[in-house]
């Protein structure tokens, strides 16, 4: 999956000092993106990355009976064994799924559902090995949260990252409130419910978080708008490195449509001004 260099770079590329010799600007392919997604439970995050074409769910925790897609149930951490259930679903370990997903060319798009449920597969994994009750009790100053959290969960994504593959993350809502001395609430941010070793962890490497919230039952709708917002806020943790998607959008019903839409935010980036417009009627109008 990797992008192969050239033996030798064309002479308007590198300087005599064997440098670069001009600026170089990246054409961003949508299913290269490293994703974060960040949302209530309900909204929709599996059915919107799930709809990028040539993906994989890797199903850490349950949610996706109704998500058509390639899909592998992770059922422990480590272990070699395989089987199919009953709804034709592979099952497989964590690590025997990075295996076979390393040595492949197929998928260039990896959905992890969730980075919480993954990262506490790994946890228990590790619990039970060192005979822990905590992941304190693997050692002093964070050392255990290294030994059976972070450190292998980093292992396991930068591995994939390393294919050149894009990465979906999903995880939870949660609200943070932060209090005054005499507990009162002064203010509350939406954030995600991972680990913070783990949040610390894909914080740089992702492209975006999409932040998603319900909006309102539009007129003959059956559901409620989903939002998504990448500008980040007091009130809402998101990210939009580069600018290149609009703020804040109302996404298409289908996942098919709300796929094309974020190709096109990409693609044809003009297209991105009428979708933060059309937001902006609508709800802060």
């Amino acid at each position: 999956m990797k992008k192969e260099k050239t033996a030798e770079p064309p002479a308007d590329v590198v300087a005599s000092d064997g440098l670069p010799s001009r600026p170089t600007k990246q054409t961003v392919d949508p299913q290269s993106l490293r994703v974060l997604v960040i949302a209530p439970p309900g909204w929709g995050k599996t059915t919107l990355l799930s709809a990028f074409p040539d993906s994989l769910l890797l199903a850490f925790e349950e949610g996706h009976k109704f998500v058509e897609c390639n899909k592998i149930v992770i059922d422990k951490w480590e272990g070699t064994e395989d089987g199919v259930d009953d709804d034709g679903n592979l099952h497989l370990s964590a690590l025997e799924a990075f295996k076979r997903i390393n040595a492949s060319e197929r998928f260039k798009f990896i959905i992890i559902d969730t980075i919480d449920a993954m990262a506490k597969m790994c946890g228990d994994h590790f619990l039970a090995l060192y005979h822990g009750e905590s992941l304190g009790d693997l050692g002093d100053y964070g050392k255990g949260y290294d030994l059976g959290q972070n450190t292998p969960v980093r292992k396991s994504v930068n591995s994939l990252l390393k294919t050149g593959r894009g990465m979906g993350y999903i995880t939870h809502q949660k609200i943070v409130e932060t209090k005054n001395k005499k507990g009162e609430i002064i203010s509350a941010k939406k954030e995600s419910s991972m680990p913070t070793g783990i949040m610390k962890i894909l914080y740089p490497q992702v492209d975006t978080i999409l932040h998603g919230e319900f909006g309102e039952m539009s007129e003959g709708s059956k559901v409620r708008d989903r939002i998504l917002r990448t500008e980040g806020s007091e009130e809402f943790l998101a990210k939009n490195r580069g600018g290149i998607f609009p703020p804040a959008w109302i996404v298409p019903k289908t996942p098919i449509e709300a796929w094309e839409q974020l190709q096109k935010f990409l693609t044809h980036p003009a297209t991105c001004e009428p979708a933060y417009k059309e937001f902006l009627e609508v709800y802060e109008g």
